[in-house]
């Protein structure tokens, strides 16, 4: 019955610095992935004259670069 009770404390307590390795992981894969996205639209765009730049490089970036933002300020939040 102990177990029971102490089971939203397990689930639900913040865990501890340890995990801070986990978004920073994140961070390094999402800006690698962004630099990958921008190197693609770049290379696409030269071959096609540079039509569509603008667009490809708005919709193809904007996820990875909103996944590195966001694991970069969990990782900042988890150091402080």
């Amino acid at each position: 019955m102990n177990q029971l009770q102490n089971l939203p404390e397990l689930l639900f307590s913040p865990l501890g610095k340890d995990y801070c390795l986990y978004f920073y992981i994140l961070s390094v894969f999402a800006f690698v992935l962004l630099v990958a996205n921008v190197i693609m639209v770049v290379s696409k765009s030269l071959k096609n004259k540079g039509k569509g730049l603008i667009f490809d490089l708005v919709t193809l970036t904007s996820v990875p670069l909103v996944i590195y933002f966001q694991n970069r300020l969990f990782y900042s939040m988890c150091m402080n």
